[in-house]
């Protein structure tokens, strides 16, 4: 299936096949699909999510995908990125005086 993100039917179908793929018998799907749901819009994918969840009982893979997406999802939303500040440095006393 080839799927392009160019319109938001496109990203619907998108998010749509990548939920579904979260109950595929492949592992290694179900984890890819899971990633690839974070990168998403969460407007695309929070209502499905929360049919999975819904739906899948808790103590399965599939429901602990979900609750990773979904809380993935929420950090995001809020805000909540981890920065990380690089520091170009030629020689060791550069690290030094770009710290101070």
């Amino acid at each position: 299936m080839v799927i392009r993100f160019g319109s938001a039917r496109s990203s619907e179908d998108a998010a749509s096949c990548l939920v579904t793929s979260l109950r595929a018998d492949d592992a290694y799907l179900r984890q890819i699909a899971a990633a690839s749901l974070t990168e998403l819009e969460s407007a695309e994918v929070e209502s499905e999510i929360e049919s999975v969840l819904e739906t899948a009982d808790e103590d399965t893979e599939v429901h602990a995908l979900a609750s990773f997406v979904q809380s993935a999802l929420q950090n995001t939303a809020a805000g909540e990125k981890e920065l990380v500040e690089y520091t170009h440095v030629v020689e060791p006393s550069d690290y030094e005086t770009a710290n101070e």
